[in-house]
């Protein structure tokens, strides 16, 4: 049996800065491509690892035009809750959603929880605020004793390596679990690594919407629950990057944020005086004649990480 499996769609309407052309008759091109997969390959159903939508909300005139795909193909999609799916980071407030709106009305989108087939069982992990903390206390375990496949569907900051400490987060070779196979979305940059009998695989982001994601190759993976293996399937319908981003901006933006460092950096050998924290940030750059748009992001940032 040969089970696709894709993550992080964001599926919307409108693209996004530094992103050419259509954003969505782009995205709607690489799911009928998935869609079309999963019916050369007779597969029983589709996995989504959440973010199908990249808003809680859109058109449901565009939301119904998703759903008439997914009807017509008549494969079943199991998906999770990612947080691009949700309202306030949690699907018990999600009942007005595009996603709990396509679980209502069509009979093939369907909430992945459990499943268990003959050869494999699929856990979903839904996303939800801390969820990388429950999982740094508890692991990710199936309370079941077998000996099929596990397979488990996980939409969390997963990563290969330690992030910013304020940041949530869990690196996978700190994961307990007694999965055979753990699915993450969430990270949209792929990785393919297996700690001791585990293997930890992101396939990266479908719907690419950012310049700092302008190398990823979209792409999904095949299960097959025979061979307890997968292989990964680049999407042929991916347009190349230089035909969805400005590569030309790459360069502005690297020449930017190092504008920030050098600013953010100099402050450290500056004397302060009683001026709030932003008045400091005004007036040093006045005197040293910085960018305005530089001395603007450095406020929106502090004013963001106070929020």
């Amino acid at each position: 049996m040969i089970i696709p499996y894709f993550s992080d769609s964001q599926i919307r309407f409108n693209s996004s800065e530094n992103r050419l052309g259509n954003y969505w008759e782009d995205i709607i091109t690489k799911f009928k491509e998935i869609l079309s997969i999963a019916k050369k390959n007779k597969s029983p159903f589709i996995l989504c690892g959440g973010d199908f939508f990249d808003l809680p909300n859109i058109s449901l005139s565009l939301c119904d035009e998703i759903g008439e795909l997914v009807n017509k193909n008549k494969t079943p999609i199991y998906s999770i809750w990612g947080n691009h799916d949700e309202e306030g980071h949690s699907k018990e407030n999600s009942k007005a959603t595009v996603l709990a709106h396509l679980f209502r009305t069509s009979n093939w989108m369907k909430y992945l929880d459990l499943l268990e087939l003959d050869d494999c069982i699929i856990k979903g992990f839904d996303y939800y605020h801390d969820c990388e903390q429950n999982i740094k206390d508890n692991g990710l375990i199936l309370d079941k004793e077998t000996k099929k496949w596990k397979i488990a569907i996980v939409h969390a900051f997963i990563t290969e390596k330690k992030f910013l400490d304020k940041v949530l987060h869990i690196p996978y070779n700190e994961i307990e679990t007694n999965f055979d196979l753990v699915l993450s979305g969430h990270l949209h940059h792929p990785f393919n690594k297996t700690i001791d009998d585990t293997i930890f695989l992101n396939t990266g982001c479908v719907g690419r919407l950012k310049i700092s994601e302008v190398d990823i190759e979209p792409s999904i993976a095949l299960l097959d629950t025979e061979t307890r293996s997968f292989k990964i399937i680049k999407l042929k319908s991916a347009k190349p990057k230089e035909e969805i981003f400005d590569l030309t901006k790459i360069q502005e933006i690297k020449a930017f944020e190092s504008d920030i460092e050098k600013f953010i950096a100099s402050l450290k050998s500056t004397k302060f005086n009683k001026l709030d924290l932003l008045g400091m940030i005004k007036e040093i750059g006045k005197q040293r004649n910085i960018e305005k748009d530089v001395i603007q992001e450095v406020e929106n940032r502090i004013l963001n990480y106070k929020e």
